[in-house]
């Protein structure tokens, strides 16, 4: 929880957003983790969209995504 491994785990996601057009970061809420993405804010995480996980549902019935996903789990 120190905030050079943070900040080295946001822009490593960053990075993988920038080259696969999306990533998801899951951290957990520690103090430590709050603040590295409160700092984040006007660096790394300028670079892409943010969004929180309760709208992650809407954004991908909306673009069709889990209608692709189920149809991939038929026979």
């Amino acid at each position: 929880l120190d905030s050079y491994s943070l900040n080295a785990q946001i822009k490593e996601g960053v990075k993988i957003a920038r080259d696969r057009g999306y990533a998801i970061l899951i951290a957990h809420p520690h103090k430590e983790t709050l603040s590295a993405l409160k700092r984040a804010q006007n660096g790394a995480l300028k670079e892409v969209d943010v969004i929180y996980l309760n709208e992650l549902d809407f954004l991908l019935k909306k673009s069709n995504i889990t209608q692709y996903a189920q149809m991939l789990k038929s026979p």
